[in-house]
């Protein structure tokens, strides 16, 4: 079976000893300055990524107020371009009242002088024909003297009374 030689035995202790000895050295600080460097290099590039997202999300936020206050503006500006356009919609409406007001007046001013023509040459012509059939039923029995005071008195009453 398997017998312990102890010569064998040492030297097998010693290589071992050795060779980890030789690793430590020569193999293991290579290889925990690789592991340490990829660590290194994970950590960095997890460092970037969470900077990076923080910066996104500050840039979404960002964006999202510029856009908020966007829409605010655009609602102030509709709103004021209403209010302006009321504005103008009333002083519009006002003017064509007061010149509305400003015809209807002048109209009822015509209205009132054609009406004191026709009274006047109303009057003109009653009298005329007034004249003109006292003076055929008059020139019969009245005096041309009689016939003319009877004309001016008519007249004077046709000029004191309203017609119309």
């Amino acid at each position: 079976m398997l017998d312990i030689v102890p010569g064998v035995s040492f030297w097998t202790i010693v290589n071992f000893i050795l060779l980890l000895i030789l690793l430590r050295i020569f193999a293991w600080k290579p290889i925990l300055s690789a592991i340490e460097k990829r660590e290194k290099k994970i950590q960095d590039s997890i460092d970037n990524a969470d900077k990076a997202q923080e910066e996104a999300e500050k840039k979404f936020r960002e964006y999202k107020d510029l856009l908020e206050k966007g829409k605010k503006e655009s609602v102030e500006i509709i709103s004021q371009a209403k209010e302006r356009a009321d504005k103008i919609q009333n002083e519009i409406l006002e003017k064509a009242d007061l010149e509305t007001k400003s015809l209807l007046e002048k109209a009822k001013n015509e209205i009132a002088l054609e009406r004191e023509k026709a009274v006047e040459e109303i009057k003109a012509k009653v009298a005329d024909i007034s004249v003109a059939l006292a003076s055929k039923m008059i020139s019969k029995s009245v005096s041309p003297e009689e016939h003319r005071e009877l004309i001016n008195s008519s007249i004077k009453e046709l000029g004191e009374k309203k017609v119309l």
